[in-house]
């Protein structure tokens, strides 16, 4: 209940992704300010504490816990996900056997590294996150799971629908792995020339 209630307060206030009307907009920074002076922190850690809980026993629940707190992360204290807590259970549940929760894991990541701050906090929490440590390991994530997605497609065209179910979950991870790598590159591209052009 309470992650869908997270849910629905950014799909209804506070996203600014869907067309609002300039009182409607008013309101959804006010609600972003009491909820950074209020209770963001505490949001956080239950972000994080049910994800710990359920990655093992219920994983797509665990997923969609993660994809909620990725809705926030944009406009939160960066400090409350970018943290010796939450970034090593990151980079734990990409490697989940459940591809759902690899995933949301992803975005998650996503979400964290395309964050707009100061070009020496951005190069430091880019090294706080590992990020540029594990791409290698998620390109080499890539070229296995493009092979499993081949080896799947050959298996559906023979029929079965959960080979072909598996081809989509590839291809998703896929695009989710590619996005994060580019979201990295572009970051620190645009980190690069901030810094030769002498702006903040």
């Amino acid at each position: 209940m309470f992650v869908r209630i997270m849910v629905a307060v950014d799909e209804d206030v506070i996203s600014l992704d869907i067309p609002r009307s300039a009182e409607e907009t008013k309101l959804s920074m006010h609600l972003k300010d009491s909820m950074r002076e209020q209770c963001i922190s505490e949001v956080a850690a239950a972000w994080y504490n049910l994800t710990q809980l359920y990655k093992s026993s219920r994983p797509e629940l665990a997923a969609f816990v993660l994809s909620s707190c990725a809705r926030y992360v944009h406009w939160m204290d960066i400090g409350l996900v970018a943290n010796d807590r939450f970034i090593p259970l990151l980079s734990e549940l990409m490697d989940s056997p459940s591809p759902s929760l690899r995933g949301a894991a992803t975005d998650m990541l996503t979400e964290v590294v395309s964050k707009r701050m100061e070009p020496t906090a951005k190069i430091n929490l880019v090294q706080e996150l590992k990020v540029v440590e594990s791409c290698e390991r998620l390109s080499s994530n890539l070229v296995a799971a493009a092979g499993a997605s081949k080896a799947a497609a050959g298996t559906a065209n023979s029929g079965g629908n959960s080979s072909s179910s598996t081809v989509n979950q590839d291809d998703e991870l896929l695009a989710k792995y590619a996005k994060l790598l580019a979201t990295l590159a572009g970051g620190v591209m645009d980190v690069l020339k901030r810094v030769e052009n002498g702006k903040p």
